[in-house]
């Protein structure tokens, strides 16, 4: 429970710092790497738990 909820802190800091530090037209890619890594949290924790 505690790596998830450390993941997702570093994730949305992450995100924030990144999107406030690169110009508009690229904040698309921004929450591209952002929505992807979601998916890769349950990837982590299946590979983890199995």
């Amino acid at each position: 429970m505690y790596f998830i909820l450390i993941y997702m802190g570093v994730l949305v800091s992450a995100l924030l710092l990144a999107s406030s530090q690169v110009p508009r037209q690229y904040r698309r890619h921004v929450m591209f790497w952002f929505y992807l890594s979601l998916p890769t949290l349950l990837v982590i924790l299946v590979l983890a738990f199995s």
